[in-house]
């Protein structure tokens, strides 16, 4: 059986017609928590390989899925009070002598989400496809 497309528009009303929404809502869900938890574990691996105590690295959880927007998100936090620590750990910081510090992993969460890209959307397109 094959389908002709000519823009995402027919793609959005052909998979309508042929799935309800509420079915299109879980397989998004189902994906963005798969791809969440690949994620997470790589950036874990990856704060842990820093040297530090792994309080950091372990608190990371992945939050159930929402829709904002029209679109379905999962996003990425630290349990506790590791928020801030987190993001002081990212992005460097000034100390009290106003001398700027570079913490040794410092940018690796970011570095971490570039570099798995591709696996996340690949991991993503293979979740959908199911």
């Amino acid at each position: 059986m094959g389908v002709d497309l000519n823009g995402f528009e027919e793609l959005d009303k052909t998979l309508k017609r042929k799935y309800s929404s509420k079915a299109i809502n879980e397989a998004e869900r189902r994906a963005i928590k798969a791809g969440g938890h690949m994620l997470r574990n790589k950036i874990e691996s990856e704060l842990l390989a820093t040297g530090d105590t792994g309080i950091l690295a372990r608190g990371t959880t992945l939050k159930e899925p929402e829709i904002i927007g029209g679109e379905v998100v999962g996003r990425l936090h630290w349990k506790g009070s590791h928020a801030s620590l987190a993001h002081l750990n990212e992005k460097g910081h000034y100390d009290k002598a106003e001398k700027w510090v570079k913490p040794t992993g410092m940018g690796k969460v970011s570095q971490t989400l570039m570099l798995n890209r591709e696996d996340y959307f690949k991991l993503i397109k293979k979740e959908l496809d199911k």
